[in-house]
């Protein structure tokens, strides 16, 4: 991952749906925001990046764990990645489960602070973004998807 990459992630925005945003899910517990889409930044086929979503639902189901769809956006919107937040027990245990999708990093969210954090041994720390209240966007979920067909 390069300098220009992890300042774009610092960019970050969400969408999500209404009914979680207003219940603030996100506030109790430790959360991850998590891609298996692209590994390690490199942009692949649609089907190969299907096929991680599944693999990516079905270990989520079997471990039990809380998830919910949610993008990660570009603040103008002209790159959008379908993601996953994630309950999870810790963020090793979220930094563990990116890793398999050979992913560069994750956002974790902690009492609705955000903060990026690097997968890798690499020369980035974790950056924290301040609110992840702040960062979704007021976007009507379903003319989100339909516009942008995600």
């Amino acid at each position: 991952m390069n300098e220009e990459l992890w300042q774009l992630y610092q960019n970050t925005v969400f969408v999500l749906n209404n009914s979680l945003v207003k219940c603030g899910e996100w506030q109790s517990g430790n959360w991850a925001v998590i891609s298996v889409r692209n590994p390690r930044g490199e942009i692949i086929q649609a089907e190969l990046n299907r096929v991680n979503e599944a693999s990516c639902r079905r270990q989520l189901n079997h471990k039990g764990l809380e998830y919910f769809r949610i993008y990660g956006c570009s603040p103008t919107l002209d790159f959008i990645e379908p993601s996953y937040c994630i309950k999870v027990p810790s963020k090793t245990f979220a930094r563990g489960f990116a890793d398999q999708y050979r992913q560069n990093a994750i956002f974790w969210i902690e009492a609705d602070q955000l903060w990026l954090v690097p997968i890798e041994v690499s020369p980035f720390q974790d950056a924290h973004l301040g609110c992840f209240s702040k960062r979704i966007l007021g976007i009507d979920i379903d003319q989100f998807k339909s516009r942008y067909r995600v």
